[in-house]
C-alpha cells in the first residue's frame, strides 16, 4: 500500500480530524488546508483547521478562510492530525509542534527537505505544490471537485509555481489546472485578488522600500532594509 492510499484510508476511518499547516501561511499551505478540510466535511467528518499565525489579508477571499483557528482558540484536539505543506514539525510553530507529538499524524508535503515525521507520509518532492497532492487525496477519497475545492487547489498551485513560470510547472500541473478550470472557477478573478489587489498600507510600504534601495559600488548587488519602525508607520 503506497502512502497516498494509506493517507486516504486513515482519513476515511477518522470521524474527527485536525489539519495544520506551516506558520506564516502562504497560498499553497492555506489552499491545501482548506481544500482538504472542506473535502473531509463533505464526507461528514468533523474538521478543525489551525495555523500558528493569522491568514494574510490577500488570502482572506478564499472559501473557508474565516474558519482557520489560532492554537489558543482550540480546547480539545482530535486524535488524528494532518500536516500539510510542512517539511518538519518545527515549521508548525512551538505550540502545534507539541500538539502533534501525541497524535496519529499524516504528513502531506512536496518539499525535498521533508523529514518524514508522520505516522503516514505522503511526500512527493516532484509535485509543484502540496495542493497537487491534496487533489490526488481528494480524488482517492471519491470526492468530486466543486468550484470551492477547485479555487483552493488552483490558488495553491498558481502561487507555488509563480503563475506557472517556475521549472516545477509540468504537464501534470497544466492538466490538473485544466480540470480545475473546467469546474467554472474564475481564474482571472483569483489572480486579480492574489496579485493585483493591495492594501493602502502595502502600497505605502512599497514606496518606502523603493526609497530605501541601496546598491554596491559596482552596481551588481542591490538591497532594501525595512525596519519595524517603518512597518508601524505605514500600518
Amino acid at each position: 500500500m503506497n502512502s497516498l492510499l494509506q493517507a486516504a484510508a486513515e482519513l476515511m476511518k477518522a470521524s474527527r480530524v485536525a489539519i495544520f499547516s506551516h506558520a506564516l501561511p502562504d497560498g499553497d499551505c492555506t489552499g491545501s488546508m482548506l481544500a482538504l478540510g472542506i473535502a473531509l466535511e463533505m464526507l461528514g467528518k468533523e474538521v478543525i483547521m489551525v495555523n500558528a499565525d493569522p491568514i494574510p489579508e490577500y488570502l482572506t477571499f478564499l472559501p473557508g478562510a474565516d474558519r482557520i483557528f489560532l492554537p489558543e482558540q482550540v480546547s480539545q484536539w482530535p486524535s488524528l492530525a494532518v500536516c500539510v505543506d510542512c517539511s518538519d514539525p518545527g515549521r508548525l510553530g512551538e505550540e502545534l509542534a507539541r500538539v502533534v507529538q501525541g497524535s496519529r499524524l499524516i504528513n502531506i508535503d512536496h518539499h525535498i527537505s521533508n523529514t518524514f515525521f508522520g505516522s503516514v507520509n505522503y511526500v512527493d518532492s516532484t509535485a509543484a505544490a502540496t495542493g497537487q497532492l491534496i487533489a490526488a487525496v481528494i480524488q482517492e477519497l471519491g470526492i468530486p471537485l466543486n468550484k470551492d475545492l477547485a479555487a483552493l487547489i488552483y490558488t495553491s498551485i498558481v502561487t507555488d509555481t509563480g503563475s506557472f513560470q517556475y521549472s516545477n510547472t509540468t504537464v501534470d500541473v497544466h492538466l490538473l489546472a485544466a480540470r480545475l478550470i473546467q469546474t467554472g472557477i474564475d481564474v482571472s478573478e483569483i489572480n486579480r485578488k492574489l496579485y493585483e489587489t493591495k492594501s493602502r498600507a502595502a502600497v505605502k510600504l512599497l514606496g518606502r522600500a523603493m526609497d530605501a534601495l541601496e546598491t554596491s559600488q559596482d552596481g551588481r548587488i542591490a538591497w532594501i532594509a525595512i525596519t519595524r519602525k517603518t512597518l508601524d508607520e505605514v500600518g
